[in-house]
């Protein structure tokens, strides 16, 4: 894989997982994929860990900072309790690929600075399914 500018992060939101539009724009993106093990040892094993050959639970985790396109994340953080936890989002990683489905928003931050700097955000989003990776 060649080498790539960090600024090709894009988040995409869709109320109904058919249309995607653009919300924010990434100046840093970070993707996670975890498997967590199973762990299978027992009194037999002499103290050594032993794990099934199988992944207990797959997610992924993503933590974004950039500017807001608009104020669609801000509306699903301003409404809890009106409705759903779990909005769906596309997460553009440049030429790595795109990871679609839905997702849990654990944390979000707004923070506006001094002078000519723009106001940017900060999130952090859990996997809640089946993440599509095209």
């Amino acid at each position: 894989m060649a080498a790539e500018a960090g600024r090709k992060v894009l988040v995409k939101y869709s109320p109904d997982n058919i249309s995607y539009t653009a919300v924010a724009g990434a100046r840093m993106g970070e993707l996670n994929i975890n498997a967590e093990a199973i762990d299978i040892t027992d009194k037999g094993d002499a103290g050594i860990r032993q794990l099934l050959d199988d992944v207990g639970t797959h997610s992924i985790s993503l933590t974004c900072e950039g500017v807001l396109l608009d104020d669609t994340i801000m509306a699903l953080m301003e409404a809890p309790g009106t409705g759903s936890s779990l909005h769906y989002f596309e997460f553009e990683m440049g030429s790595i690929g795109d990871f679609t489905g839905q997702w849990f928003i654990t944390n979000f931050k707004v923070e506006g600075q001094e002078g000519t700097n723009p106001m940017t955000f900060s999130f952090t989003a859990e996997s809640a399914g089946t993440i599509t990776y095209t």
